[in-house]
C-alpha cells in the first residue's frame, strides 16, 4: 500500500507541474532553471536579511525565542492559506480524478496521495520562510547541534495539522452542500467560509491571549517571556516552540516526540475517517454538470451597438469573473490581504491601544507632527506596493484566453490598444486594494493631504504594474493548458511581479535615509519618477504594437 501511495503522489505531482516542466528545447529548460534559481536566491536573501535584522533587535532584549514563535506561526498560516487556495483544485477539480477514480485503487491510497501532494506544496514554501530563517537564528544565537536537527523535523511535521484542517473544511463544504453541481459557486463559497473561519480564529485567539500592560512589561524583562503569549494561537504551536526553545535536551526531545505523535496520529485518523466524506464530494463534482444554465438570448439587448473599448474591457471582466479559478487565484488575494489588514487592526491593535490607556490620541498626535510626514507617506506607499504583489490579473491576461488568444491578431483592433484594454482589470484591482489602504489610513487618523499624495503617486505605479504584467505575459504566454488552475498556480512569472513590487518598495523607502527632505519634495520626485516610467512603457507598447504578438500562436 505504501508503494501505491508513493506512486500516486509522484503521479499527482507530475500532473500538477507538467505545464511548468514541459518547456520545450534544452535551451529553454536551462533558461527556466536559471530564472527559478535567481528568484529563489533573491527571495532567500530578502528573507534572510529580514530574519537577521529581527533577531539582532530581539537579542539585547533577551526575547530571541519570540522570533521562533512568530516564524512558526507565520508558516502555519501561510500553509493554511496556501492549502485553502490549492486544495479545491488538487482534491476535486484536478483532471486526473477522471482517470484515477475508476481504477482498482483503494480510497485510503487516493486520499493519502492527495494530502501528500498538498504537504509537498507546503514544504516548498517552508524552504524559504522556515529553513533559511532557522539557520540564521542558529548561527546568531550559537545554538546547539540538536537545534538544527529538531528544526528540520519540526518543519517536516508542522504543516500536517494546518493542511488537514484546511482539507477537512473543504471536504465538509463539498460533501454537504446542495449546490455541488455549481463549481463556481462552491469555490467562491469555500473561499468566503474559510476567510470568515480564519478571521474568527484569529480574533478569538487575540482576545483569549489578551495581556495587560503590566504583564507585558514583566514578560519583557523575563528571558524569552513574550514567546509564551504566542502559544494559544494554534494547537501544535506550543509543542513546536518547546522543541526548539527548551535549553534542556530531554525537555526539547519530549516536546518534539509529542508533536510528532500528535501530528502523525491526526494524519492517519484523517485519511481513515475522511474517505467517504471525500468521495461523496469528488464523485458528485466529477459526474455533475458545471452549473451553467442556458439562458434565452434577448436579441434586442444582446446585439446593441457599443464602443470597442467598453466591449473589450467588459469581455475581460467577464472572463475573470465567470471562470472561478481565475477569480479565486488572481483577483481574490488582492482583496483579501488589504481587508485582513483593516480587520486585524480594528479588532486587535485598535482594541489593545484602547485597553492600554493610550487610545488613539498618541497615534493622532504622531500623525499630525509634520516632522514624521515623510516617513508616514513612504510607509503608506510601501504597504500599497506590498498589496500589489497579490494582484495577478495582468500577468495572466493573455494566458487566460488560452488558444483563443490567437484571435487578437486577426480582429480589426490595434494590438497595442488590446493590451491597454486587457490591463484595465489589473489596474482596477490595484485601485481597489488602494481603497482599503485608504480606509486603514483613515482608521489611523492619517492627515488627508498625505492620503491624497499617496494616491496620486500610486496611480502611475498601477499603470506600470499593469503594463509590465501584460508585457511579461506576452513574452511567454501559457496558451495550451488543460485546466484553468495551471494558468496561475504553475505560472512562475508571478514571482517577477513580486520582485517588481519589492524593488518599488525599496525605491519608495529610500527617502527615509534623508531625514531633512520635505514631504512635498519627496512626493513630487516619486510621482515624476513613476510617471516617467509609465509614459515610457505606454510608448513602448504602442511603438512595438503588433510585434508584441509574435509569441501568440
Amino acid at each position: 500500500m505504501l508503494n501505491r501511495i508513493s506512486q500516486l503522489t509522484k503521479l499527482y505531482l507530475k500532473s500538477s507541474f507538467s505545464n511548468t516542466t514541459d518547456t520545450g528545447s534544452k535551451k529553454k529548460k536551462i533558461t527556466y532553471i536559471l530564472l527559478y534559481a535567481f528568484l529563489f536566491v533573491y527571495l532567500a536573501c530578502f528573507t534572510g536579511f529580514l530574519s537577521y535584522e529581527m533577531i539582532n533587535v530581539l537579542l539585547p532584549l533577551r526575547q530571541e525565542a519570540v522570533f521562533i514563535g512568530l516564524l512558526l506561526l507565520v508558516n502555519i498560516f501561510l500553509t493554511f492559506f496556501e492549502t485553502i487556495i490549492s486544495s479545491m483544485n488538487v482534491l476535486y477539480f484536478a483532471k486526473d480524478n477522471e482517470y484515477i477514480l475508476p481504477m482498482p485503487i483503494k480510497a485510503i491510497e487516493i486520499v493519502s496521495a492527495k494530502i501528500n501532494n498538498l504537504l509537498i506544496y507546503a514544504y516548498a514554501t517552508e524552504l524559504l520562510f522556515g529553513l533559511i530563517p532557522f539557520i540564521i537564528y542558529g548561527v546568531l544565537t550559537a545554538a546547539s547541534w540538536y537545534f538544527y536537527l529538531f528544526s528540520l523535523l519540526v518543519l517536516i511535521i508542522l504543516p500536517i495539522f494546518p493542511v488537514l484542517l484546511a482539507s477537512l473544511i473543504m471536504m465538509i463544504l463539498m460533501a454537504f452542500t446542495k449546490a455541488i453541481k455549481n463549481k463556481s459557486l462552491i469555490q467562491i463559497l469555500g473561499i468566503i467560509v474559510v476567510f470568515v473561519f480564519t478571521f474568527a480564529i484569529s480574533t478569538f485567539s487575540s482576545s483569549s491571549t489578551n495581556i495587560e500592560t503590566a504583564e507585558m512589561l514583566a514578560m519583557l524583562f523575563q528571558a524569552n517571556g513574550l514567546v509564551n503569549a504566542l502559544r494559544g494561537y494554534f494547537p501544535t504551536l506550543g509543542f513546536a516552540i518547546d522543541a526548539l526553545c527548551k535549553t534542556n535536551f530531554l525537555d526539547a526531545l519530549i516536546a518534539l516526540v509529542i508533536l510528532i505523535a500528535m501530528s502523525v496520529a491526526l494524519y492517519f485518523i484523517f485519511v481513515i475517517f475522511c474517505q467517504k466524506l471525500y468521495f461523496r464530494g469528488v464523485v458528485g463534482c466529477l459526474y455533475s454538470s458545471s452549473g451553467t444554465s442556458k439562458k434565452k438570448i434577448n436579441v434586442k439587448t444582446a446585439y446593441r451597438r457599443s464602443g470597442v473599448a467598453k466591449s473589450y474591457i467588459l469581455k475581460e471582466f467577464k472572463i475573470l469573473f465567470r471562470k472561478t479559478t481565475f477569480l479565486t487565484q488572481s483577483a481574490l488575494p488582492s482583496i483579501i490581504v488589504p481587508v485582513m489588514m483593516c480587520l486585524v487592526f480594528y479588532f486587535s491593535l485598535g482594541r489593545s491601544l484602547d485597553e492600554s490607556g493610550l487610545g488613539m490620541a498618541v497615534i493622532s498626535t504622531f500623525m499630525q507632527d509634520q516632522e514624521y510626514w515623510t516617513i508616514i507617506l513612504c510607509v503608506i506607499l510601501a504597504v500599497s506596493m506590498f498589496d500589489s504583489m497579490y494582484v495577478y490579473t495582468g500577468i495572466t491576461s493573455i494566458s487566460r484566453d488560452g488558444e483563443n488568444a490567437v484571435f487578437m491578431k486577426y480582429i480589426p483592433v490595434s494590438f497595442a490598444w488590446q493590451c491597454v484594454y486587457k490591463s484595465v482589470p489589473n489596474f482596477a484591482l490595484l485601485i481597489l486594494s488602494e481603497v482599503f489602504v485608504v480606509i486603514l489610513c483613515l482608521m489611523l487618523q492619517v492627515p488627508v493631504v498625505l492620503i491624497v499624495l499617496a494616491c496620486l503617486i500610486f496611480i502611475p505605479y498601477s499603470i506600470i504594474h499593469s503594463l509590465i504584467s501584460i508585457i511579461l505575459d506576452l513574452r511567454k504566454p501559457k496558451l495550451h493548458w488543460s485546466n484553468e488552475y495551471q494558468v496561475v498556480k504553475n505560472n512562475m512569472r508571478i514571482f517577477l511581479i513580486m520582485v517588481i513590487a519589492l524593488l518599488s518598495m525599496i525605491i519608495t523607502l529610500l527617502p527615509l535615509f534623508i531625514s531633512t527632505v520635505s514631504v512635498y519634495y519627496v512626493a513630487g520626485i516619486l510621482f515624476i519618477f513613476y510617471l516617467i516610467i509609465a509614459i515610457i512603457l505606454i510608448y513602448y507598447v504602442f511603438k512595438k504594437d503588433f510585434a508584441l504578438s509574435k509569441n501568440i500562436y
